[in-house]
């Protein structure tokens, strides 16, 4: 933790290893780091310390270590390709054999339900066929009383109780 400077006195950093270094604040009104203004609320020149140090050192070593990780790997996948390329034939040929087995499963299924839906409407209009001497006179009665009803009550009150 530093210390608290002086008004207006310099600023220690000691960011790099114990290394410090003097840091001038700069004057009212200067543009500090990155263009943005420094005024007396702002501390800007405190964010960044001009010590050098080694921070931008890992960013390009870390860069470097990602490129050469991926370099490396798509060299050993390229290599491993024709060991890997046997069992991912095998693979796709079971899988397009699987999916035949469940495309005909499918068909025989949709074929089932559309024979099985065919069959119940061909017994309902069978029934339908074979209980009409019943139901189509009692359609006729049932047609006759209603106009019998609709004509027989007056014309201007409604046909409905309530």
């Amino acid at each position: 933790m530093d210390p608290a400077p002086a008004a207006g006195g310099p600023r220690r950093c000691g960011r790099s290893g114990g290394a410090e270094a003097s840091i001038e604040p700069p004057a009212p009104g200067a543009s500090g780091l990155f263009g943005a203004a420094v005024g007396p609320g702002r501390k800007s020149f405190a964010t960044f310390c001009r010590v050098a140090c080694i921070g931008g050192m890992r960013t390009v070593l870390g860069v470097c270590l990602k490129v050469l990780l991926v370099v490396v790997i798509t060299m050993v996948l390229v290599h491993f390709v024709p060991l890997l390329a046997v069992p991912m034939a095998i693979a796709l040929i079971l899988a397009l054999g699987l999916g035949a087995v469940v495309l005909i499963g499918l068909v025989v299924g949709g074929v089932a339900v559309t024979a099985t839906a065919a069959a119940l409407l061909a017994v309902a209009v069978g029934l339908l066929a074979a209980l009409s001497p019943a139901w189509i006179p009692l359609l006729v009665i049932l047609g006759i009383v209603w106009l019998v009803k609709k004509l027989g009550s007056a014309p201007g009150r409604p046909t409905t109780s309530a």
